[in-house]
């Protein structure tokens, strides 16, 4: 089976949809399966196994460069006929997001030569703090989105909430979504012993008698940097540590108990999550980022948007949660972060439970393994039509 899948970045970006992605590939392609990624020319291609052909589309980057939304531009003109050249030699289109515009190109040649199609929808609605980005998403959502989601051969989800979220626009889909989480190397990520830890933070030169948080991700306002810069200025008596990019940057907040890494490959992320004793992510709009499912994995407890923890109930006594974008969401955040810091032995009770969870739940391989399954429903079904 021949694939191509068409995505807004590819992984180098470090954003959770193309990270997805490229897991998802990189197991295909082991199982013999000919992939083709498509990709903005943003970032540098992946190349992990022959199996792999990737092309990297022309693109303008100022939307994120200047509004900290990811949304490359692609010079639509110029590969209308390069995308109808790969569809027209796949079995198979994958679409990461419906919303961006080579996705929706690919999406309309797709149709056009009546070739199944599977999109994956990560997001549904983003609470920007601009309220006419928020009725354009609104309306982009309940118009384009739900168009696309109606007309493609299956819709895949990998959050319960965001599936939630598009099934209140009723959409009247061709076959039942299906819901496929997300998984977690834990070859990459799992957990070590307290000594392990602490050099660790010896060798990144933190202090090993403080309380450590983590925030892994992009520095922009969905992620809740801003909120952040305000415990962070509230609670000196905390090592903040961010590893990500972007144009919120903490090292610009001037706090003596703030430390940042950028650009840190996959690999170099795994002692950041063992060492910190909790993961924090204010986001909104993501539902369950992998970063959470890293760190658990590595035994590090979260403090996510109550969005985030609402995706797994099992949860419900390993993760920290408080809500976002409401009346009362910085005082719930100060107030859950006071609880912690007056009981730090809960952090350390719960690293064993966290990490087992990962383990035992997520796993990338199962998942590609689902995803394989669908892709042959579809394939089989559009043969026999």
């Amino acid at each position: 089976m021949k694939i191509l899948v068409v995505t807004h970045y590819f992984p180098a970006h470090r954003g959770g949809v193309e990270i997805v992605a490229g897991e998802l590939i990189s197991r295909w392609c082991h199982q013999g399966l000919e992939v083709t990624w498509m990709a903005s020319n943003n970032d540098s291609c992946p190349n992990f196994h022959d199996n792999l052909q990737c092309i990297s589309i022309e693109s303008n980057n100022i939307i994120e460069k200047k509004l900290g939304f990811a949304y490359p531009i692609w010079n639509i003109v110029k590969v209308y006929r390069q995308l109808w050249r790969q569809i027209k030699q796949v079995d198979i289109i994958h679409i990461h997001e419906y919303i961006y515009l080579g996705n929706i190109l690919a999406f309309y040649i797709a149709k056009q030569q009546k070739k199944p199609i599977i999109l994956t929808q990560h997001i549904g609605f983003i609470p920007f703090s601009n309220p006419v980005f928020c009725f354009l998403l609104k309306l982009v959502n309940y118009t384009l989105g739900k168009f696309i989601l109606t007309r493609v051969d299956r819709v895949i989800f990998c959050s319960k909430v965001i599936e939630e979220y598009w099934l209140k626009l009723k959409p009247k889909f061709k076959q039942k979504q299906i819901f496929i989480p997300n998984g977690v190397d834990t070859n990459i990520f799992y957990p070590v012993d307290t000594e392990a830890r602490i050099k660790v933070r010896e060798e990144l030169a933190l202090p090993l008698d403080k309380l450590t948080i983590l925030f892994v991700g992009r520095f922009v306002e969905k992620k809740g940097l801003n909120l952040l810069e305000k415990l962070a200025k509230n609670y000196q008596q905390i090592t903040w540590v961010f590893v990500g990019w972007g144009s919120l940057n903490p090292k610009n907040w001037g706090l003596s108990n703030v430390y940042g890494w950028e650009n840190l490959e996959k690999s170099a992320l795994t002692p950041v999550y063992q060492m910190a004793d909790l993961l924090i992510l204010p986001s909104s709009g993501e539902a369950f980022p992998l970063v959470i499912q890293e760190a658990m994995a590595c035994g590090t407890p979260a403090f996510v948007s109550r969005e985030s923890a609402d995706q797994y109930p099992q949860l419900q006594n390993m993760i920290f949660s408080a809500e976002v974008n409401k009346p009362h969401s910085e005082e719930e955040w100060h107030n859950k972060t006071e609880e912690i810091i007056k009981n730090p032995q809960l952090l350390i009770d719960l690293r064993e439970k966290v990490a087992n969870f990962a383990q035992e739940y997520w796993c990338w391989q199962k998942t590609a393994d689902n995803y394989l399954q669908v892709f042959e429903d579809c394939f089989v079904t559009s043969s026999n039509n």
